[in-house]
């Protein structure tokens, strides 16, 4: 769903964005990150994986859901890029 976003990270903003005061750091498409993964939906809320998967996984707390903001997103996402 988020794809096409991500390829376009660090182009120059569009006049939407620049009107809305949300060119810096793509904050409108971390918003957008943002909403989509802390609303409830079908898509996000019934994920499964297989059990070799989770086995890898043992130390992480699936039943705590940490929200973050579109800053943290994208601080995230800067660090895994790197």
């Amino acid at each position: 769903m988020f794809s096409e976003g991500l390829v376009q990270l660090g182009n120059v903003a569009d006049q939407f964005e620049l009107d809305a005061g949300k060119a810096s750091n793509n904050q409108l498409f971390w918003e957008g990150i943002q909403e989509a993964f802390t609303s409830p939906s079908e898509s996000t809320d019934n994920l499964h994986f297989e059990d070799e998967v989770l086995s890898d996984l043992h130390h992480i707390n699936f039943k705590k859901i940490v929200l973050h903001d579109w800053r943290k997103l994208c601080m995230i996402w800067k660090n895994l890029n790197g």
